[in-house]
């Protein structure tokens, strides 16, 4: 079974040597389970104030460590992750980034290409400086109080801090019951944040500053003759590809049936025809005919290469539910996607032999066209509970008086920040900057615990390049398809995938006695402090009636699982703004909170 371990970046900045060192090592092991794998790359300071560390594992080890120091011995970089730019690709990148950094100063950050965050530590100067890439795809967490400055790219080591009472931070709560996932740069702890997109942290004689090297914003008054943009597209993503399939491993690549997995297919299967690809597709159900499964057998079998399918089993949700919550750290409601945890990657690596992943982060326009804000925001899952009065009613009156306003302010003071205008570029910058932060950036690091992974959209002259794009052309992905279908007009004679096969958990609460114990177990039978904000006979009242609703379900005919009434419902929510959760969502993001409280708070719940 895969432990939570610690890998990326760790630091502390003390007054004091004998803590600073002291510290780092409880900060290091206490609370993860070594597995033999990981290896230590450390750093501490002449004067003793300063720790930093770099964990990784054997599965994803570089060829040279990933420290860096000048030839005056003024200047230590820590990286982890990769770039991938030309002029920094010798066998050294963490000194080719410090000698770029010696010559160009912040400016070198703009053109890092890559995933990455960066420590610099400059002594002479007292300066710490902190870096992540242009869409924060590695998370750097960090806190900053009277007696120290500590950062981590895992979020556990800060609940064994000396003197730190965790907290819970009520924005954060408030956006995973409404959203399943936290917005901006807040974390389920107080005083502990989250770098984001393209943002420097320096913290020089004690006073922490953060800027931003690069801005997603569209830019309004360019036009290019539209021929010439989708040309420029194909040129872009064919490279990209190049650049990030370069790599002896095998790679393989998760099909959806959609139009992003299998153009990095297609471009990887022309960039090295030779060599072996696998394609991978995993759900509950393989045989509907509109499925991802079904539509990933026909592109496989018209490149020729090998395709897997992988068999979900709902039925493993409960042997793998608390794993999840550890190894995601709480920050995602997506444990229904992997009801065998990361059981599903282990063997992707192992059976399959795959050494890589290539997968392809929407950044080409958002897949569906809004006609209001509130149906933009429902899009991307980013609600506020005003908006879900049918939602979380077993709540106690006083918490949801309380959670509610808050996320409500949040979202209309993003709304009111958000540089652009036009509801089109509104929708594409909140995804680009909430979602794909809060939401696909989590997944895709919980991946990488098990198999490298690589998102070639993310290149930084890709993203340049989107910004440029028209909105008409964003809209619905119109761009991007077309220059899809220039590159690979075979794959648009195959159909695209009308439904996923991911598990219906509504309809699984029927069918499943076992899920069903589990829940009341957990929140029900075990008790914690995150009881507190919970109205015990309210959420036994819900709970009895989901369940008997799921059972009468799950036995009517497949062509009456959607009753009219739920349509009918779903539709006037479309129009009125105001929507409801799935009762499954409701259940995992209360279990996933409960079972966080336990494994970071000790079981103690208090609310900052």
């Amino acid at each position: 079974m895969l432990r939570a371990d610690l890998q990326g970046l760790l630091g502390i900045r003390c007054r004091s040597p004998e803590v600073a060192d002291d510290e780092i090592f409880s900060l290091v092991f206490s609370g993860f389970q070594a597995d033999g794998r990981q290896r230590i790359n450390r750093f501490r300071s002449p004067d003793g104030t300063v720790t930093m560390m770099r964990l990784f594992s054997n599965i994803m080890d570089p060829a040279t460590a990933q420290l860096a120091q000048s030839p005056q011995g003024n200047r230590y970089l820590f990286l982890d992750g990769e770039i991938f730019n030309d002029d920094m690709s010798d066998a050294n990148p963490p000194a080719a980034i410090l000698r770029a950094y010696e010559r160009e100063g912040n400016a070198v950050f703009a053109r890092l290409n890559g995933s990455f965050t960066l420590a610099i530590y400059e002594p002479e100067m007292d300066r710490l400086i902190l870096v992540c890439d242009r869409t924060a795809s590695r998370p750097i967490f960090y806190l900053k109080n009277d007696h120290q400055f500590v950062f981590s790219s895992r979020l556990k080591p800060f609940t064994r801090l000396r003197d730190f009472h965790a907290k819970v931070n009520p924005l954060a709560l408030s956006n995973f019951l409404a959203c399943g996932f936290i917005l901006e740069t807040n974390t389920m702890l107080d005083d502990v944040k989250v770098l984001g997109p393209a943002q420097v942290l320096v913290l020089e004689h004690g006073q922490l500053s953060i800027s931003e090297y690069w801005n997603f914003s569209f830019n309004l008054t360019s036009h290019t003759d539209d021929g010439m943009l989708a040309d420029e597209m194909v040129r872009l993503i064919y490279r990209a590809v190049q650049r990030q399939s370069q790599v002896e491993k095998p790679i393989g690549i998760p099909l959806s049936g959609g139009y992003d997995s299998r153009v990095l297919a297609g471009c990887l299967h022309r960039l090295r025809p030779r060599e072996a690809i696998r394609t991978i597709t995993w759900g509950e159900d393989e045989t509907s005919r509109e499925s991802d499964a079904a539509i990933s057998h026909l592109l496989a079998e018209q490149m020729g290469v090998r395709h897997a399918f992988f068999k979900l089993k709902p039925e493993a949700l409960p042997d793998h539910f608390y794993d999840f919550v550890t190894q995601s750290e709480g920050r995602t409601d997506a444990v229904g996607n992997y009801p065998e945890g990361l059981n599903i990657f282990e063997r992707i690596r192992g059976d399959l032999n795959v050494g890589m992943l290539l997968r392809g982060d929407e950044c080409f326009g958002w897949k569906e066209k809004a006609f209001t804000e509130h149906q933009m925001l429902h899009s991307m899952s980013i609600h506020h509970l005003d908006n879900l009065r049918q939602s979380y009613r077993f709540l106690k009156p006083v918490v949801r008086k309380r959670l509610a306003p808050q996320g409500r302010d949040q979202l209309l003071r993003l709304l009111r920040d958000c540089p652009h205008g036009d509801l089109l570029d509104r929708d594409h910058y909140f995804f680009l900057n909430q979602r794909l932060f809060g939401y696909l950036h989590p997944l895709s690091q919980l991946k990488q615990l098990v198999i490298p992974l690589r998102n070639p959209f993310m290149d930084v002259d890709i993203l340049d390049f989107v910004r440029y794009i028209p909105a008409r052309l964003r809209e619905c992905r119109s761009l991007f398809k077309v220059a899809s279908q220039r590159m690979f007009p075979e794959f648009h004679k195959i159909g695209f995938a009308r439904c996923s096969n991911l598990i219906n958990w509504d309809l699984r609460l029927g069918l499943d006695s076992g899920l069903r114990s589990y829940i009341v177990q957990v929140l029900l039978e075990h008790r914690n402090g995150f009881d507190e904000l919970i109205d015990r006979r309210q959420l036994e009242r819900y709970l009895d009636q989901t369940f008997s609703k799921a059972i009468k379900l799950s036995r009517l005919p497949t062509d009456r699982k959607l009753p009219l009434r739920t349509r009918a419902r779903r539709r006037i929510a479309h129009y009125t703004g105001l929507y409801d959760l799935n009762p499954a969502e409701q259940i995992f993001r209360l279990m996933i909170l409960k079972i966080w409280v336990d494994e970071y708070l000790n079981g103690n719940f208090d609310m900052a």
